[in-house]
């Protein structure tokens, strides 16, 4: 039987800085889609953002983290 989506501030919830539920798992992301992001600009934040926009849940740091992590791995001119 289906269980009814939990309620902000119940057990199981994550809630995002802003209060609404953030539930995308940094590790659910793609590689492809973080290369897809960076490879739509060349500025870091712009990246962040299009990653942010391609997995809404996904939270600020979290992005960050995998933008940097990937520029790292392509040197220091992506």
């Amino acid at each position: 039987m289906p269980t009814a989506p939990s309620k902000p501030g119940e057990p199981g919830t994550i809630l995002n800085r802003r209060g609404g539920e953030g539930t995308t798992a940094p590790t659910e992301i793609p590689a492809d889609d973080v290369r897809s992001a960076l490879a739509s600009t060349d500025d870091r934040i712009p990246a962040i953002k299009a990653l942010r926009e391609l997995h809404p849940g996904l939270g600020l740091k979290d992005a960050m983290d995998l933008i940097d992590a990937q520029r790292g791995e392509q040197g220091p001119h992506h």
